[in-house]
């Protein structure tokens, strides 16, 4: 039969051909992996926003349920960073079918844009102005299906308390402190 799947949803920082060290070591473990670049990234036309990489998300997870023809249980989401906030999009409330997947793996994750910001900036309120709130932490509690969240003690971008906060907002994840990274 065929392998499982890792859909991979990035980080902001670099495109899919930068990644590829990352995508031979999932691929080891016996993973097919299927990574895109974001609107207006690599070589990906477009602007990134959450209601246009949130529809990218769900026509990846249905190009790899359905053009693909991966069964979802065989299917194991992953996001770093923004690309965890892109693939909990999958369990917005807008999203009339939420995706089974056999676990999602985060990295990295914010519990939304507005904390982050708040962290980087606590004297000014950008959290008010800001278009995208990318609301993760209302999201992951739709999710059924196995939780795992990764979070580096020093990160320097997304606080690793956000990780903390994610794990906590639903009853199947488990927080993994790193240590140092």
């Amino acid at each position: 039969g065929k392998s499982p799947l890792v859909l991979y949803f990035p980080g902001n920082s670099l495109n899919r051909h930068e990644r590829i060290e990352d995508l031979r070591e999932v691929s080891s473990c016996g993973f097919d992996v299927l990574i895109f670049d974001y609107r207006g990234f690599g070589d990906s036309t477009g602007s990134p926003t959450e209601t246009s990489l949130s529809s990218d998300a769900l026509l990846i997870w249905n190009y790899a349920c359905d053009t693909l023809a991966y069964d979802e249980s065989r299917i194991v989401v992953f996001g770093e960073s923004i690309g965890g906030a892109v693939a909990l999009s999958l369990w917005s409330e807008t999203n009339p079918s939420s995706p089974h997947p056999a676990a999602l793996i985060l990295n990295s994750t914010f519990a939304s844009m507005p904390q982050t910001v708040a962290w980087h900036y606590p004297l000014f309120p950008f959290q008010f102005l800001l278009l995208d709130r990318w609301p993760s932490i209302e999201r992951i509690g739709r999710v059924q299906a196995p939780i795992i969240i990764f979070h580096g003690t020093d990160d320097q971008t997304v606080p690793v308390e956000h990780g903390r906060l994610l794990a906590q907002a639903s009853s199947h994840a488990r927080f993994v402190q790193v240590s140092g990274a």
